[in-house]
């Protein structure tokens, strides 16, 4: 009797488990299949609107707002519950969504995309602090897997998506499909049981908020900076650096005297954290560099065509989420954490520089077979990282501790991209190629060594990073 007992109580939580699981899944989906899919329908938004210059803003809007906003549920979420406020984050998605299918102009659609954006930055953070809320540190990787495979494979099948909507009923349709799948995770989210706050009720930090909101701006305007500095221009480059410094020391200051900060300083600079985090920036770094120049390398010095660069790209994307599914298995069965990321990165730099030596004989294939492993190796990452946080963390801040995960993994994908464009720059410099030419698909057959080389160097710290943490996080968690 007490093992039937005992088993139909590991039944209804295995189900419960799963029911948040799939809550978790269906709004992190979402956004992924979102951001990836209107990207690829902006040479259609740019023709309608007869503006296709300013149609990066499509996208661009929404990385600002949401970039800004997940600290910011992270937060709440701690203060008010997980699910009450992943519901809101959703409602605030769907609205923006509904409202970017009926714009009738570019402004109006990239304001719509910014209100957009500003509930898709709570639907990545909230569904891993969701996951961390349920289950116990060990049990989390099992998930985090999945949970990481699910967003490979949605960020994949978002350009088709994207494509084939915008082709069979306009661009419109993309954001309306998304309002309407948005319905159906927001009455999913709704079958979870309500739990109480894991943190008590504080003022919000307002005036922390604003400050990082002026912070992210400058940021991004720095990026751009960097990606197009002249000689002309680095003076105006400089300038800006200088005040996305003083805001960052600005809001520090802010953040270590206010009594409930949007970002606790004390939590975030634990040697685990930061540590963990910064492996999370090196990884976004490699990943969205090898994405962004990948392409374009095939098609300058291979001369293959959009559509089969697209398709050597698919090693990549399967290769993460295979390598987040195997990672997350294993530190479900053995504990163990830090120690795979470590072995996983230095094996990724080692064939990262074997790319960048012998990128110049060998055919697309074999780089892209080479590109496949390198992606695998890099699946380890993320889910560890998320791990590593939230227990450093504790349930109390599994909001904000989801939150700055997503933010440092930006911060790195930003920076990444900003120097492969700085090491374009200056490579075009070298070969005194014209100033017109200087574009990423004009130097690419020149600089496909140095970037592979550069993608190492992000790898390679990554994997200091985490052997660094094996020392300061238990063998077993």
């Amino acid at each position: 009797m007490d093992r039937m007992s005992d088993s139909l109580i590991d039944g209804k939580r295995t189900r419960s488990i799963w029911m948040v699981f799939a809550a978790a899944a269906m709004p992190m989906a979402l956004a992924a299949i979102d951001m990836t899919a209107a990207s690829a329908a902006l040479p259609t938004i740019g023709q309608e609107f007869q503006s296709p210059e300013y149609a990066p803003f499509v996208v661009i809007s929404y990385l600002v707002a949401a970039t800004i906003s997940a600290p910011a549920y992270g937060r709440l979420a701690d203060m008010h519950g997980r699910r009450n406020v992943l519901l809101s984050a959703l409602g605030v998605f769907i609205i923006g969504s509904f409202l970017c299918g009926f714009s009738t102009n570019l402004y109006e659609l990239v304001a719509c995309r910014f209100l957009q954006g500003m509930g898709g930055g709570g639907l990545m953070a909230l569904a891993h602090a969701l996951i961390g809320e349920v289950l116990s540190p060990r049990q989390r990787g099992y998930y985090q897997g999945y949970l990481s495979g699910i967003v490979v494979a949605a960020n994949a099948i978002g350009p088709v998506i994207g494509g084939l909507f915008s082709g069979l009923w306009g661009w419109r349709s993309i954001f309306t499909v998304s309002a309407i799948i948005g319905v159906a995770a927001l009455c999913i989210v709704l079958l979870i049981p309500r739990r109480p706050p894991a943190a008590a009720r504080e003022p919000f930090d307002f005036f922390g908020l604003l400050l990082f909101s002026l912070t992210v701006a400058t940021s991004f305007w720095l990026v751009d900076m960097i990606k197009n500095v002249t000689s002309s221009s680095y003076a105006s480059c400089m300038a800006v650096a200088a005040l996305t410094a003083f805001l960052v020391v600005l809001l520090t200051h802010h953040e270590r005297r206010v009594k409930a900060p949007l970002f606790p300083v004390p939590l975030l600079m634990k040697p685990v954290v930061w540590r963990s985090n910064a492996m999370g920036s090196c990884h976004g770094a490699a990943l969205v560099s090898l994405t962004a120049f990948y392409p374009l390398y095939l098609q300058e010095n291979f001369a293959v065509t959009p559509l089969e660069s697209g398709m050597l790209l698919l090693p990549l994307t399967a290769g993460i989420g295979i390598g987040a599914l195997v990672t997350g298995n294993l530190v479900s069965r053995s504990g163990k954490t830090a120690i795979y990321p470590a072995i996983a990165l230095a094996m990724a730099s080692c064939i990262l520089l074997l790319m960048s030596m012998m990128q110049s004989v060998v055919s697309p294939n074999v780089l892209s077979t080479l590109l496949a492993v390198v992606a695998c190796l890099m699946g380890s990452v993320m889910g560890v990282v998320q791990i590593l946080v939230q227990h450093a963390a504790g349930k109390a801040h599994l909001g904000v501790a989801s939150a700055s995960v997503s933010l440092f993994r930006n911060i790195g994908a930003s920076l990444g991209t900003a120097l492969i464009g700085t090491l374009i720059v200056l490579i075009a410099g070298l070969w005194q190629m014209p100033a017109a030419s200087v574009a990423p698909n004009a130097v690419a057959s020149h600089v496909g060594g140095e970037i592979f080389a550069l993608v190492a160097v992000f790898t390679s710290t990554g994997s200091l990073l985490a052997a660094s943490l094996m020392k300061r996080v238990p063998k077993q968690i």
